[in-house]
């Protein structure tokens, strides 16, 4: 019965283990925190770097650490890292990246002299998503039920709690900080939530990305899995690029207001 197996979220092929896109996207997010720096002198996405890089960190050791994701290979230009170069590899690739990103393209579009140049950079970042997956990766059939690069138990009672918890101190932020200030995290997340949707949308065509059902065994193997029906796949990316990608990150944002490292506008 569907109600006593577990719905993983699975990446296949380059999406779980090759590391170059994610050495790539953390060079990325290096070279904004220092442009911000040296044009605008201040440290705000700095921190946001610096917060998303170890709360996701976390995140992931916790995740792969207790078994929730199984990822088997971390292959950076066919050498296989070890997980203390991994897990920070991810933290910044799949967690500051993105916030530093959508905290960018927010303050262009905010400040109306530069607006036309936020709009220009998202179409980009967008195309340079659609080139990576569909025209250097390409598109490969799902390996559905069979060795992935990873696979993540998503409702696992860790994986809620984590959710909950990061998104609870989004929510709670946005309600209670000034109307500039929550203006700015809102046009983050929104940045934020459209990346991810191209991002997850062109990787599921590609088959790089899928739902699965099935059970996890006591002894870490699985029985019976298989691809989720369309309805609750799409339910279950939807829950993915809303609270565990986009609003999940919020904080990262929201934590260095909060200790006043950011000021608040």
């Amino acid at each position: 019965m569907v109600l006593l197996e577990s719905i993983f979220m699975i990446r296949g092929g380059y999406l779980g283990e090759d590391f170059s896109y994610k050495l790539t996207s953390s060079l990325v997010a290096i070279a904004l925190v220092i442009f911000d720096k040296k044009r605008n002198k201040r440290l705000d996405y700095f921190w946001v770097f610096l917060f998303g890089t170890i709360i996701w960190a976390g995140i992931e050791a916790l995740l792969q650490l207790s078994g929730t994701r199984v990822m088997p290979d971390r292959m950076l230009y066919g050498i296989e890292l070890p997980l203390w170069i991994s897990i920070p590899l991810q933290g910044i690739a799949e967690g500051s990246y993105l916030a530093v990103l959508g905290l960018f393209i927010a303050d262009l579009v905010l400040d109306e002299n530069t607006k036309k140049y936020g709009i220009i950079f998202l179409v980009v970042i967008i195309v340079i998503s659609f080139i990576r997956v569909f025209i250097i990766y390409g598109i490969e059939t799902p390996n559905i039920g069979g060795d992935v690069a990873s696979r993540r138990n998503i409702f696992g009672i860790g994986a809620v709690i984590l959710v909950g918890g990061m998104c609870g101190l989004a929510v709670y932020w946005l309600a209670t900080a000034k109307p500039e200030t929550r203006k700015r995290g809102l046009y983050m997340f929104l940045f934020m939530l459209i990346i991810s949707s191209f991002w997850i949308i062109f990787n599921v065509f590609a088959g790089q990305k899928w739902v699965e059902i099935g059970v996890e065994n006591p002894d870490g193997t699985y029985s019976n899995l298989r691809r989720a029906p369309l309805l609750i796949e799409i339910a279950v990316l939807v829950y993915d690029i809303f609270f565990e990608i986009a609003l999940i990150y919020v904080p990262f944002l929201a934590i260095p207001y909060i200790l006043g490292l950011i000021k608040e506008e």
